[in-house]
């Protein structure tokens, strides 16, 4: 009779898995880093250029040394001689934004989650360091979870 044991089980990472995960996560956060403000700045550009256009049909535009009264509304039609307005505050914000989003460093914050060396259950972050079982509790980060290892046949 052949049985097949599976064993799922968590497995402390080794130093060099450490270092290879932690490098593998900064070099896709900095391959991803012109994408991502890419992107945020592109989404303001767009949101800003469409509300402010909306908003002075229906709302207004503000009073200025341009605009005929203070909140004087606008027509549909007479949309594109401020265009220009619109178009450099969207610009401007976009390219703040772009700037902030590029530069920003990697502060992911890592997992507050806690896990026992014996019983291998998981709970919040607390400053005891001891698990009920008697165990000690480390990061989860510093563990990875093996679902099938190599399937071993006993008889």
């Amino acid at each position: 009779m052949d049985f097949i044991i599976l064993i799922e089980m968590w497995l402390k990472l080794s130093e060099k898995e450490k270092n290879e995960e932690e490098a593998n996560d900064k070099a896709y956060f900095k391959e991803n880093r012109l994408r991502r403000a890419l992107k945020y700045s592109l989404f303001i550009f767009v949101f800003v250029l469409v509300l402010n256009s909306i908003s002075s049909v229906y709302i207004g535009v503000p009073n200025g040394r341009h605009n005929p009264a203070p909140r004087a509304r606008i027509e549909w039609q007479d949309l594109s001689s401020y265009l220009p307005r619109f178009l450099v505050l969207a610009g401007v914000l976009a390219t703040i934004v772009f700037l902030v989003g590029y530069n920003i460093q990697d502060k992911r914050s890592i997992s507050k989650t806690l896990i026992c060396d014996r019983c291998f259950k998981t709970q919040k972050f607390t400053n005891d360091a001891l698990c009920e079982c008697g165990g000690n509790l480390d990061f989860l980060s510093n563990y990875k979870w093996i679902d099938e290892p190599d399937a071993e046949k006993t008889t």
